[in-house]
């Protein structure tokens, strides 16, 4: 009986040695299944470009441009550094705004995606923002005032009133331009002086950069002339007025005639330095107290800037034929 429940106790002893190797394995299988469960899966962490799109030159403008997106190619960057490309599944941007021009010529161009449940993830490719090239200029209105007249001098072109009109944008590869923006350049256009002595229609070209533009200009007969007593004084005509009576008596008064059509801005009338006579408003007497002689010039200036100018020779000398011998020198 004493062997019996010894045996037995030993028997009980065996079976819950057994029991508790049996309990610590089902504790260590759930507890592995535990720490298993706890370790993250990877998740979405970044976007890389791999390649940029097949256009990335742009030229500066001042409205939003289209972006092309073709050929562009974007991987999706897990935690764990595993990736997946998912180029036909990122957003970029229809039309953006590339209105400066970077000391570098790069500007960004953002690309977004939005992974399931996770928040937006954003990468950027670069594109080169360009200057923007001047196409071409195309007259709209020709200046106000298209009639000038026949000057001595180069005359300065008025280009009051006239209307051009700019293109810019640059050529795509194929040659062709693309005109992206027009501007008014009215203002900065350039016409050179030009010399205007043949009557009738001329030529005047306008330029802005490397292009010009042409329009026509009438150009009249000024027909600036001296008369003297109601008779025109061709130039270099001469004159032998006799001088009757004191110094201050009996001048000769040259009187200016001209186109009306022409406005003019100044008249100028003179006589040579070393004349024995003065000039007063077209008006020539004599200074000496036998004889004087010089020319008497004119000098018109229209409002275009054009000079018209003509001389005559003036005499004066007294009556006696002794003194008009004696100064025959002035005669």
């Amino acid at each position: 009986m004493k062997y019996c429940k010894r045996g037995l106790s030993v028997l009980l002893a065996i079976a819950m040695l057994f029991g508790c190797l049996a309990l610590q394995g089902v504790a260590a299988e759930q507890s592995g299944a535990v720490y298993a469960s706890e370790e993250p899966a990877p998740y979405p962490a970044r976007l890389r470009i791999v390649t940029p799109p097949d256009i990335t030159t742009y030229v500066v403008h001042d409205e939003p441009q289209k972006i092309y997106s073709v050929g562009l190619r974007v991987m999706l960057v897990y935690s764990d550094a595993s990736e997946t490309e998912i180029s036909d599944q990122v957003t970029v941007p229809e039309k953006y705004l590339l209105d400066k021009i970077s000391s570098d010529g790069k500007q960004p161009i953002p690309v977004t995606y939005t992974p399931e449940g996770g928040t937006v993830l954003t990468a950027y490719f670069y594109v080169d923002v360009e200057p923007q090239t001047l196409l071409g200029i195309e007259l709209l209105k020709a200046p106000d005032d298209t009639r000038y007249f026949a000057a001595d001098n180069l005359q300065q072109i008025d280009l009051k009133g006239l209307s051009v009109k700019a293109e810019f944008g640059y050529v795509n590869k194929e040659g062709e331009p693309v005109v992206l923006s027009r501007k008014d350049v009215s203002a900065d256009c350039y016409a050179p002086r030009m010399e205007l002595k043949t009557i009738g229609e001329q030529e005047v070209t306008v330029s802005y950069g490397t292009y010009s533009v042409s329009f026509m200009i009438q150009v009249d007969d000024a027909d600036v002339a001296m008369t003297y007593n109601g008779k025109p004084v061709e130039e270099t005509t001469l004159k032998k007025v006799p001088a009757f009576g004191s110094y201050q008596t009996n001048p000769v008064e040259l009187k200016l005639t001209y186109n009306r059509m022409m406005d003019i801005v100044d008249v100028k009338w003179s006589v040579s330095e070393n004349a024995r006579m003065r000039m007063d408003n077209g008006k020539v007497t004599m200074r000496g107290l036998f004889a004087g002689a010089g020319l008497a010039t004119l000098v018109v200036t229209d409002n275009h800037g054009g000079v018209h100018a003509m001389q005559t020779r003036v005499i004066f000398y007294r009556y006696d034929w002794i003194l008009r011998l004696f100064f025959r020198k002035y005669l």
